[in-house]
């Protein structure tokens, strides 16, 4: 089957702009599953009858918190790390072999490690340096983004979600135990708002281990 000219534009695209950068790739689609899974949370709970108005909308408030938390947190250190990253292998901070022997060769050698020398700039970059500086600037990239990712989840996040949580279970426990609580039949203990006790990361969404509905 022909693939349609402006799908593949866009997947020409994609792959030209992306493939080189796994870890921005990493960075964007964490993310786009964080506000993927926090939606399909929030529209299940607008579709569940067993709970009031009231109800309703502290849990979508608490959800939309606690998706806020995990992104911010995760993109908040993952970015800068990764740019880190890049501004050393773009000066030679970080390099390899097969990088420096052709800069060596031309007689730069001397330039590599300065804040203000980039190896993409070189004259002979694109001949002699693109494929082996592609292939470590994304394997750095992606180990930037990686350790970010595991920063975040362990450190920052359970911190921040720790402390909105605390904020939640004082509200939880006044609009779930007043009167509407035995009128419509909902025990508390049916009721999976946020616990860090049991939710250590933000990843754990991804294993199913949000809130019941």
């Amino acid at each position: 089957m022909k693939i349609p000219t402006q799908v593949k534009k866009v997947t020409d695209f994609i792959f030209d702009k992306w493939s080189k950068d796994i870890g921005t790739v990493l960075i964007w689609t964490t993310i786009a599953g964080w506000v993927a899974s926090s939606s399909a949370q929030i529209l299940g709970i607008l579709k569940n009858q067993k709970y009031t108005k009231e109800q309703k909308n502290f849990m979508i408030h608490q959800e939309i918190g606690d998706a806020a938390i995990n992104i911010g947190s995760f993109f908040i250190i993952t970015t800068p790390l990764k740019k880190i990253a890049s501004k050393l292998v773009k000066t030679g901070k970080f390099t390899t072999f097969a990088i420096k022997r052709p800069i060596k060769k031309h007689g730069d050698i001397t330039k590599i490690g300065d804040l203000g020398f980039d190896i993409k700039k070189l004259p002979y970059f694109s001949s002699e340096l693109e494929k082996p500086f592609n292939s470590f600037n994304n394997f750095m990239g992606t180990s930037a983004a990686v350790i970010g990712g595991i920063l975040s989840s362990n450190i920052l996040t359970p911190i921040l979600r720790n402390r909105y949580a605390s904020d939640c279970q004082a509200k939880k426990k006044e609009l779930f135990n007043n009167k509407d609580l035995s009128k419509n039949n909902i025990k508390n203990d049916n009721i999976n708002i946020y616990n860090p006790k049991t939710q250590k990361s933000p990843f754990d969404k991804f294993r199913g281990n949000r809130l019941t509905i």
